[in-house]
């Protein structure tokens, strides 16, 4: 994280696991010295299962560690150890987290749902209050028997973002806008909500010219929300090959950035586009805010608590009966889900770039706003104070 400096406390030596990706770096990994990356049978199992499947994500090689040969306290993200040792867990849904449900596997998640509850657990970290009660309902049922123990570590920390741009910057930035500039930053172009952009920028472009889009993606349009194969998803690479054809005056793509080129873009925008179908998060939502870019978001998951009216847009999004994940479950629920937003990206989007001053003027007070939010909410040297309780519990 820029602007993040790290910072020494009691404990010696924490590991965190040899390969630790995105999420470890986002919420911790940048804060303490003294993290040592260590391999175990989940580094070297996963490692392997990627070889020969290609698939970055294994969910039962990432959600255990077991290192029998040291006692070192474990930092880990949606991971928790087999054997007993001290750890500090962060988690995005909720724990264990292993994919299947096969005879050996619910034999795994007993046994870590037992570390969660016993004393060598010395935090269970969720990343909003949305994982916190997701992680209570599916704990509660399955071992309500260790859950007034494992209530008592549970807490929430969101993760930090430092604010990357000045409230001066922002004045100058909305004043009297020619081109508004839009920004999508997201590899699955699919599960991000690219198709329906596209879809409600063209419906807008002739009546309201003068915008601009980036999209910073690899167009990727296979993953597990939209579930598009075979015909649905020659259609839909056929329909953003027209799009972006269409509107090439006004789209500029780039197939990749390094992360701090990313953040460099963000801060020349005007607003910030994450009309996901499915994120535990939205970290991009963070960043996009802490450049003084407002965003149009869904309401799934965490991001009611991290976007709003008063800093961007929500679009309401059909959902599942628990009211949290949208309802994706069948073809029929899929169609539904992405007809609505279209239709109210291009309702939102039409409102946003319809010229004037009080367009500006609404543009640079949820820009204001957003900023505001992210330096009161996700102030990095706070999260660091809070964080450090807990690591140094690790070795008390």
């Amino acid at each position: 994280l820029p602007g993040v400096q790290k910072t020494r406390h009691s404990v010696n030596v924490v590991g965190m696991r040899r390969g630790a990706g995105y999420n470890e770096k986002r919420n911790f990994g940048k804060f303490f010295n003294q993290h040592r990356r260590v391999r175990d049978l989940g580094h070297f199992a996963g490692s392997l299962a990627f070889r020969l499947t290609g698939r970055g994500y294994q969910p039962i090689w990432q959600g255990f560690f077991f290192r029998p040969f040291d006692k070192m306290p474990l930092h880990s993200f949606n991971t928790v150890p087999l054997q007993r040792r001290k750890f500090l867990v962060h988690f995005e849904t909720s724990l264990p987290r292993l994919g299947s449900d096969s005879f050996w596997v619910r034999h795994l998640k007993s046994t870590m749902a037992k570390r969660l509850a016993g004393p060598s657990c010395v935090g269970i970290l969720a990343l909003s209050e949305t994982a916190r009660n997701i992680f209570q309902a599916d704990y509660g049922q399955k071992w309500p028997q260790y859950l007034s123990e494992v209530e008592q570590k549970l807490h929430v920390l969101h993760p930090p973002q430092p604010a990357m741009v000045s409230s001066e910057l922002l004045q100058n930035k909305f004043v009297s806008i020619e081109c508004i500039q839009l920004c999508f930053v997201g590899r699955d172009f699919a599960r991000k909500g690219g198709i329906e952009l596209l879809e409600a920028l063209s419906s807008c472009r002739e009546t309201l010219p003068d915008w601009h889009l980036t999209i910073v993606s690899q167009l990727n349009l296979q993953d597990y929300a939209t579930q598009l194969s075979g015909e649905l998803l020659e259609k839909s690479r056929l329909r953003v090959a027209q799009y972006l054809s269409e509107m090439k005056s006004h789209i500029t793509l780039i197939d990749s950035l390094p992360h701090e080129r990313v953040m460099d873009l963000m801060k020349g925008m005007h607003v910030g586009l994450l009309p996901t179908w499915a994120d535990s998060y939205g970290y991009s939502c963070l960043e996009f805010q802490a450049a003084g870019c407002p965003v149009i978001s869904t309401d799934i998951r965490a991001l009611p608590e991290i976007n709003n009216a008063d800093c961007g847009w929500v679009i309401e999004v059909p959902k599942q009966a628990h009211g949290v994940d949208a309802a994706l479950e069948t073809l029929a629920e899929r169609r539904v889900f992405s007809k609505r937003l279209e239709q109210e990206l291009a309702t939102c989007l039409a409102g946003i770039l319809e010229p004037g001053s009080s367009r500006d003027a609404t543009l640079q007070s949820k820009a204001q706003a957003a900023l505001e939010r992210i330096k009161s909410q996700h102030d990095p040297v706070a999260h660091g104070e809070q964080l450090a309780k807990f690591v140094d519990a690790l070795e008390a």
